[in-house]
């Protein structure tokens, strides 16, 4: 069988329920036992961003914990530079910032832009020894991803978007169900990119577990997914915990063991 893949989908996220009525119900309850303990140690900061040099904690922490991925798909510096020239162009960024409220040190954040009235996450990042030390019964940055959502509330905001993602997604499958999480929806990018014709064989050998979207609708929202992996190549907690939250989100997940 073949498909035809788009290699940008994006991730939107409707603000016109509460996060409570948005959030997958369990990450909800989470949060909601964790969030007190999160406002007694850190602080949220917005500043906008007018010169990357503002930003240069924020790099320190993503270079150190997304940048040295194996499966970073950048070069160096290059989502930094990137940035840069967007400001130096005129395009307005803002970062917020956790701030740990005792020793106030920077333990990471998101930066931002507001486009079409939507408030976009261009990059995150969050300090990896932060989220084990002063773990709750969630982790700081899903605490940081309501306070996000509370923010654009407050501003009157319709709608966030998580970021564009590149498909197929080769072993990465916990990005996904991070987004799905959040009420994110996958619609195909406006970004300029290509649709591949891949077949199974395509798929399988890429030897790692692969997941892509499929057949998007009328409005461009993708319904319907596609899980390849072998078996013991991806946790089984992890692909029950995808199943269910695939269920909840109204998405239709095919699953294909080679």
């Amino acid at each position: 069988m073949n498909y035809h893949i788009h290699t940008k989908v994006s991730w939107e996220q409707k603000l016109s329920k509460p996060w409570e009525d948005t959030f997958y119900p369990s990450l909800t309850k989470k949060i909601r036992k964790s969030d007190s303990y999160f406002e007694e140690l850190f602080e949220l900061k917005i500043t906008p961003v007018e010169n990357i040099s503002e930003a240069d904690n924020f790099f320190s922490i993503y270079n150190k914990e997304i940048a040295s991925r194996g499966n970073y798909i950048y070069k160096p510096d290059e989502q930094k530079n990137i940035l840069d020239k967007k400001i130096l162009d005129g395009k307005k960024y803002t970062q917020a910032s956790i701030i740990n409220k005792n020793t106030n040190q920077y333990a990471g954040g998101i930066i931002f832009s507001i486009v079409d009235d939507k408030l976009s996450f261009a990059l995150r990042a969050f300090d990896k020894e932060t989220r084990s030390n002063y773990r709750s019964v969630t982790t700081i940055d899903f605490w940081v991803e309501k306070k996000i959502f509370e923010y654009a509330r407050n501003e009157k905001l319709p709608a966030i978007s998580h970021g564009t993602d590149n498909y197929p997604n080769k072993g990465r499958v916990g990005l996904v169900l991070f987004k799905l999480k959040l009420g994110g929806k996958p619609k195909v990018s406006k970004k300029e990119h290509e649709v591949l014709e891949l077949s199974d064989l395509d798929i399988v050998n890429f030897n790692v577990p692969t997941f892509f979207w499929d057949k998007p609708d009328e409005n461009e929202y993708f319904k319907t997914a596609h899980l390849f992996y072998a078996p013991g190549s991806i946790d089984e907690s992890v692909l029950g915990e995808l199943i269910k939250v695939c269920e909840w989100a109204g998405v239709e997940l095919l699953i294909h063991q080679s």
